[in-house]
C-alpha cells in the first residue's frame, strides 16, 4: 500500500485548496472531489472502495496486526509515498501515531508542547498562548516540568494529543496506541476529539477499541493485507470483520 518516499510511479498531493468531495457512504472506485466547491479540506486514496473524506467525518480503520492500518496512516501523513495510484490530502494534517517524532526526550514536557507545536506548523508565541490550555486538559501537573524521558507511554499520549487537539488541524490522524492511556482521561479526550470533528476536522483513526471506535467514528474501513475489504457504517462493517 505504502512505502517510504522513493516510489516514482505513484504520487501524493497535498494543497490547501481541495474542491467538492464525494459522500462519505458511497462506495467509489478511488473517486476524488467534484470541482464545484472549493476551499475545503478532504482526503482520499486513488483505491477502489477508498471513499474522499470532508470536513466532520470521522473514519476508523480495522484490519488485524499487520493489515495494514498504520501503513494507511503515513501514507496519508506524507511519510510514506503510494506504491500504486495516488493519494490527494488536502489541508493541514497533525499525526498521532510516532510519539518520537517532534518531540525530544532530555526536555522538559513544557519545552516539548512548543517543540510539537513547531513541528506542526505553529509559531512559538501561538503555543505558549495555548500552555495553559493544554496542561489543564493533559492533568500532568509537576510532571510538565520535568524531562519527557521520564513519562510513561501513557503521559505522552496525554501530552500530544493536548497539542494536536489546540492547534486545531484540518486533518487528525490517531493511531491505537492513544488507547494507553486510562479510560477516564479517554473518554475526557473522545468529548475533546468529538468538538474538533464538528469544527470542520477530519479524523482518520485506527483501533481495535470497537466501543470507543462506536463513539468516535461514524464510517469504518477494513483492509485486510493492504487491500480495503468493506467500507461503510462502523456497526456493519464490525460484523464483517
Amino acid at each position: 500500500m505504502g512505502q517510504r518516499k522513493k516510489s516514482e510511479k505513484a504520487s501524493t498531493k497535498r494543497g490547501d485548496t481541495p474542491n467538492r468531495p464525494e459522500s462519505l457512504q458511497q462506495k467509489t472506485e478511488g473517486q476524488g472531489p467534484r470541482e464545484s466547491e472549493e476551499l475545503r479540506p478532504g482526503l482520499g486514496l486513488g483505491e477502489k472502495g477508498m471513499p474522499w473524506l470532508q470536513p466532520g467525518q470521522t473514519l476508523v480503520l480495522l484490519g488485524s496486526s499487520g493489515a495494514g492500518k498504520s501503513t494507511l496512516l503515513r501514507l496519508l501523513s506524507g511519510i510514506y509515498e503510494p506504491t500504486r495510484g495516488s493519494a490527494d490530502v488536502r489541508g493541514r494534517v497533525a499525526p498521532v501515531f510516532d510519539l518520537g517524532v517532534g518531540m525530544d526526550p532530555e526536555v522538559s514536557g513544557y519545552d516539548n508542547i512548543i517543540i510539537r507545536g513547531l513541528f506542526l506548523g505553529q509559531s512559538i508565541k501561538q503555543m505558549k498562548k495555548k500552555m495553559d490550555e493544554i496542561a489543564e486538559f493533559s492533568e500532568l501537573g509537576d510532571y510538565l516540568s520535568m524531562p519527557l524521558r521520564t513519562y510513561s507511554t501513557g503521559m505522552r499520549v496525554r501530552l500530544a494529543l493536548g497539542v494536536v487537539t489546540s492547534i486545531e488541524p484540518e486533518i487528525l490522524l490517531l493511531d491505537e496506541g492513544i488507547g494507553a492511556v486510562d479510560a477516564a482521561f479517554m473518554a475526557k479526550a473522545r468529548v475533546r476529539l468529538q468538538e474538533l470533528v464538528k469544527r470542520s476536522g477530519i479524523l482518520v483513526f485506527a483501533s481495535h477499541s470497537n466501543d470507543f471506535l462506536a463513539q468516535l467514528c461514524n464510517t469504518a474501513l477494513w483492509i485486510d493485507h493492504g487491500e480495503i475489504r468493506s467500507v461503510g457504517e462502523v456497526s456493519e462493517v464490525v460484523g464483517q470483520y
